[in-house]
């Protein structure tokens, strides 16, 4: 019903880029990554690479894609365009670390960007992981009773698994 009603909106606005942005995100809560990268490149193609809301979630759903090398590239550009946000922090943070590519300097960025967005619940699930693969136990368990503790966590059942093989 959701992408249905973006649809509708960025039909009637169609040169709207908000109208173009919602359908994207839409998109990805879909976990529709394929259409996602569609429509946020379509976006690019028009408006070139000056929103960092709108790279930081291409380089989400690339990665989420398997293209990690694309993924990086944009996220580390959407970070450089707003270096104290949580959400650029996480994204290229997760993704360095996840992929290998450098898990220290991924480690760092999640950090920050739990720092950063202290009330989200997927920050602060990223960084559990993240520091339970480090093997700093005590840090992970505290970061996933904090993204347990905050509203619309949507990993519930993986952060109770995961905590419970950390005791």
């Amino acid at each position: 019903a959701a992408l249905s009603t973006a649809r509708a909106f960025a039909t009637a606005n169609p040169h709207s880029v908000a109208a173009q942005l919602l359908v994207g995100d839409v998109l990805m809560q879909a976990g529709n990554w394929g259409r996602a990268i569609d429509v946020y490149e379509a976006i690019r193609r028009q408006q070139g690479d000056n929103d960092a809301v709108m790279l930081n979630n291409l380089a989400w759903a690339r990665y989420r894609n398997g293209d990690t090398d694309k993924a990086v590239t944009l996220a580390s550009r959407a970070h450089a365009m707003m270096p104290d946000a949580g959400a650029t922090a996480d994204t290229y943070g997760w993704i360095l670390f996840n992929s290998g590519r450098d898990r220290n300097q991924g480690l760092a960025l999640l950090r920050r960007a739990a720092t950063a967005s202290p009330a989200n619940p997927g920050v602060r699930w990223h960084l559990a992981q993240a520091l339970a693969a480090k093997g700093d136990k005590a840090a992970a368990a505290g970061e996933i009773r904090a993204a347990l503790a905050l509203p619309r966590f949507t990993d519930a059942r993986g952060a109770r698994a995961l905590l419970a093989r950390l005791s």
